[in-house]
C-alpha cells in the first residue's frame, strides 16, 4: 500500500471538515493543543492513524496535572481506601472550564435545617447526591448537578478534600499558606508559609483563563450545622465554616474511578485484566502446573462479551446420569468437550461450544477456578464476600490453587467490588448478581455453580436454570 500523503495531526483539526470524518473516535480533550496528537496517512484516499504520540494520557501522572481531560482539567488523584478501606474510592479529579463550570454567587440553601447525608470530607459526588435528594434547596449543588460539558453530566459539587487537592495543585497567588488549625480533621491546613507554592501552570495562575478566584470562598458541599457549611479559600487555602444564606463561588468537579491499585499485568501479552482482546476481555492467568505439574496447563482466561457470549437461563442437564468426566476444578475446556461428547443432552455447554464471536469459535463452560478468577476481577457489587467452608478443594470461598497468582480465600471486603465502570452491576458487561453454571459435575443429579453477588461456590440441582458466561483461553 503506498503511502501518499503523511502529516501531523493537531488538536484544532479534529475542527476541520475535511479530517473529522476519519478521525471521529479521538476524544479532544484529552490532548495538549500544542503537541501533534497523530501522524495520519493518505492510503488508497482513506486517512489512517500510523503513529500515536501521546494519545495515551495516564491521569496518575502529576506530571498531567492541568491538562485537558474528560470535558475538564486533570486535578490530581484522591484516594479514600487510605481511610476508608474497600468502602473508599481511589479516582481522578476533573475540574471543570471556569467558562462552563463556575457560578460567582450562589447560597448553600437549606438554612436553618440538618440535611440527611452530606457529611463525607472526601465524598463530593454522594455529598451532592444527598443534597439533590433532600426536599429543601441547594443552589450551589443544584447548579453542579444540573451542568452538561465535553458531553458529561455527572459533575458534582466538592467537598472540602477535593477543594483543597484542587488548592494544593492550583493554587493561584505568592502569598503565604494559611497553616493555623482547623476543625476538619482537628488538624492545621498541613501547610507551610510557602508549600504548596504557586502553581507554574500560567492558565491557572492569579486572572488565567483557568483560575480559582482569590477574592471570595468556594462552596463545599460538606454541611457542618443546620446553619453552617464547609468553604474554601483560594488566597490561603483557609477552610472553616460558613452561613449557609451566604452567597460564595462554586466550581464544579467530576471523577474518574481508578483501580486501587494497578490491574494485574499479563506479562506475556503486554496487556492488563480488563483489556478486549481476541473476541472478549481478559480475566486473569490460570496456571494449573502449580497443582498438575506438566500436566497441567499456563493460560490467559478471555471471558466472552455480555451482549454475544451470556445466556440469561439454561438447565445443567442430564439429570439423575453420571458425565464420564466433566470433574476438573480448572479445566472448563476439557469438561465441556466431556459434555458434548455426551449421550445426554447439556444445554449450558451446549450454549458456549455453539458460539463464533469476532471468529473465534472455541468457546466453552468455564470450571469453578476460572469463575472464582472471573469474580475476583470483576466483582460487581459492593457487597461482604461469603466467607465460610465449601466442598471445593476443602476450602473456604476464594480458595484458587490455580491461579495466578494463588489465592487463599476471601475476606468479607477482599476482593472488593471492581473498578471497571462497565462491570460493575448494571454496567454493559457485568456478571449478574446470580448463579453461573459451571462445567464441573459434582453428583448424578447436581453440578457446580458460582454466584457473583457474594462469590459463594456450591452445588445446585441440575434441572434447575441459571445464568452462563462463555469463557475461551490463550496458551502462554
Amino acid at each position: 500500500m503506498e503511502i501518499i500523503k503523511k502529516i501531523n495531526l493537531y488538536f484544532d483539526d479534529l475542527n476541520k471538515n475535511s479530517q473529522k470524518e476519519y478521525i471521529d473516535a479521538i476524544d479532544p480533550a484529552l490532548f495538549d493543543p500544542s503537541t501533534p496528537i497523530a501522524i495520519i496517512e493518505l492510503k488508497d484516499n482513506k486517512w489512517f492513524i500510523s503513529e500515536k504520540s501521546n494519545m495515551t494520557f495516564d491521569p496518575t501522572d502529576p506530571a498531567n496535572i492541568g491538562q485537558p481531560y474528560e470535558g475538564g482539567y486533570l486535578a490530581g488523584v484522591i484516594d479514600s481506601t487510605q481511610t476508608e478501606g474497600s468502602g473508599g474510592e481511589r479516582y481522578a479529579l476533573i475540574v471543570a472550564p471556569k467558562a462552563s463550570g463556575e457560578n460567582t454567587s450562589l447560597t448553600w440553601g437549606g438554612y436553618n435545617y440538618t440535611v440527611s447525608g452530606a457529611d463525607s470530607t472526601w465524598n463530593g459526588k454522594q455529598n451532592t447526591i444527598d443534597l439533590m435528594n433532600d426536599s429543601k434547596s441547594h443552589p450551589a449543588a443544584s447548579f453542579c448537578d444540573g451542568l452538561t460539558i465535553g458531553g458529561y453530566s455527572d459533575w458534582y459539587l466538592p467537598a472540602p478534600d477535593e477543594l483543597e487537592l484542587l488548592y494544593r495543585n492550583f493554587k493561584p497567588t505568592t502569598r503565604d499558606n494559611y497553616n493555623n488549625p482547623r476543625d476538619l480533621y482537628g488538624q492545621t491546613n498541613g501547610y507551610t508559609s510557602s508549600d504548596p507554592s504557586q502553581t507554574g501552570l500560567s492558565n491557572w495562575q492569579d486572572y488565567g483563563s483557568g483560575f480559582l478566584d482569590v477574592n471570595t470562598l468556594h462552596w463545599s458541599s460538606m454541611e457542618y450545622s443546620s446553619t453552617y457549611a464547609w468553604v474554601q479559600f483560594f488566597n490561603i487555602g483557609y477552610q472553616n465554616a460558613y452561613n449557609k444564606a451566604n452567597s460564595y463561588r462554586v466550581r464544579a468537579v467530576r471523577k474518574v474511578l481508578l483501580d486501587p491499585s494497578p490491574r494485574t499485568y499479563i506479562s506475556e501479552l503486554d496487556k492488563y485484566v480488563g483489556d478486549s482482546y481476541e473476541g472478549g476481555y481478559l480475566a486473569g492467568v490460570i496456571d494449573s502446573t502449580q497443582t498438575e505439574g506438566s500436566s497441567g496447563e499456563r493460560y490467559a482466561l478471555i471471558v466472552a462479551p455480555k451482549a454475544s457470549g451470556e445466556h440469561s437461563g439454561l438447565t445443567w442437564g442430564g439429570y439423575n446420569y453420571t458425565v464420564s468426566g466433566a470433574d476438573s476444578t480448572w479445566n472448563g475446556k476439557q469438561n465441556t468437550i466431556d459434555l458434548i461428547a455426551d449421550s445426554q443432552s447439556h444445554p449450558a455447554a451446549s450454549f458456549c461450544d455453539g458460539l463464533t464471536i469476532s471468529g473465534y469459535s472455541d468457546w466453552y463452560l468455564p470450571a469453578p477456578d476460572e469463575l472464582e478468577l472471573l469474580y475476583r476481577n470483576f466483582k460487581p457489587t459492593a457487597r461482604d464476600n461469603r466467607t465460610s467452608a465449601r466442598e471445593l478443594h476443602s476450602q473456604t470461598n476464594g480458595y484458587n490453587p490455580n491461579s495466578d497468582p494463588t489465592e487463599n480465600g476471601y475476606t468479607s471486603n477482599d476482593p472488593s467490588q471492581t473498578r471497571l465502570s462497565d462491570w460493575q452491576d448494571g454496567g454493559s458487561e457485568f456478571l449478574d448478581d446470580t448463579y453461573h453454571w459451571s462445567s464441573m459435575e459434582c453428583s448424578s443429579t447436581s453440578a457446580w455453580s458460582q454466584h457473583f453477588g457474594n462469590g459463594n461456590q456450591t452445588v445446585y440441582n441440575k434441572t434447575n436454570s441459571y445464568r452462563v458466561r462463555a469463557v475461551r483461553r490463550l496458551t502462554l
